[in-house]
Parts: C-alpha cells; structure tokens; sequence
C-alpha cells in the first residue's frame, strides 16, 4: 500500500507524524516542570521541619546539662 501511495501523500503523512511528535514533546516538558516546582516546594518543608527538630533537641539538651544554673536553689529563691 506505501508504494502505491503518492509522494505528496506521504509527505503529508510524515508532516502529521512530525507534528503529533512535537506536540507531545512540547505537553512533557510542561509536565515535566510542574512536577519539579512540587519537588522543591516539598523539599523546602521537609528541610525546615528538620532544622526545627534540630533545634528543638539541642535546646533540651542545653537544658539539662545546664538545668542546674537555671533551676538552682538560690535562683528559685531570689525569684521568689
């Protein structure tokens, strides 16, 4: 059937091809650069959330080991 086809017809043909090619070509990249958007945006919160929970434990950690100069007997009693 190809050989019996003209070769208008096939140049019309392979335009179409070329076209449904680059038209879905052109809809990934556009899928392609929402998605990272939604990456980093995750990746940002996932980042402050841990520099929060880092925070938070150095914090009870000073505490305690320094809990003694805070909680003295002598700074209760002058708060007093």
């Amino acid at each position: 059937m190809e050989k019996t086809i003209s070769v208008e017809e096939r140049i019309r043909r392979a335009e179409e091809i070329y076209e449904r090619r680059n038209g879905n070509k052109l809809d990934k990249v556009q899928t392609i650069n929402l998605n990272k958007e939604k990456k980093d945006i995750k990746l940002l919160k996932k980042m402050i959330i841990q520099i929060i929970i880092c925070g938070l434990i150095y914090l009870t950690i000073y505490t305690i080991q320094n809990g003694e100069y805070v909680f003295s007997k002598d700074f209760i009693t002058r708060s007093k």
